[in-house]
């Protein structure tokens, strides 16, 4: 309490208002040295972002997110028994986060056998940058050998590809 008041008082001498208090000491105010004569030791100073905001500061940016649509993804159709994985890269000016944890239909395993594929990625954080886990980038097709698409599960597939 008796800090509180020296402060107080002592932002009234800053504003030309003389008050003394014999039980006050507003030397340690004056003199750097940062304690209030309690024998509390010196005052700490305040953690950053925690005191008032400085108009001069410089403005900080958010992070940003990474979204799919950052990326471009390659090898989306491949062929059963010759498939290789799916390569993500980030576009021009989005997150230089790593790519990795690539998944198909939630399995790391490249897959080997014709059917479709959900795949997603994970982001590592970088600067300026969230990470980012479960990306979709959408389904790997893997054809049959010698052309022609899998059947879709749960419907009857036509010649021309309809269901």
């Amino acid at each position: 309490m008796k800090r509180n008041v020296c402060l107080f008082l002592s932002i009234l001498l800053i504003f030309g208002i003389a008050v003394f208090f014999a039980s006050c000491d507003l030397s340690s105010l004056f003199n750097g040295s940062g304690s209030d004569t309690g024998g509390n030791g010196p005052i700490a100073p305040p953690d950053p972002g925690t005191g008032p905001i400085d108009p001069n500061d410089p403005p900080v940016a958010p992070n940003q997110t990474p979204f799919p649509i950052d990326y471009t993804i390659a090898n989306m159709t491949q062929t059963a028994g010759n498939v290789t994985a799916v390569t993500i890269t980030p576009n021009s000016g989005k997150s230089p986060g790593a790519v990795s944890n690539i998944r198909y239909n939630g399995n790391p395993t490249v897959p080997q056998t014709a059917g479709y594929y959900p795949v997603t990625f994970d982001v590592a954080a970088a600067t300026g940058w969230n990470a980012a886990s479960g990306l979709p980038a959408g389904t790997l097709i893997v054809t049959l050998p010698g052309g022609g698409n899998p059947p879709v599960v749960g419907g009857n597939q036509t010649s021309d590809g309809f269901i």
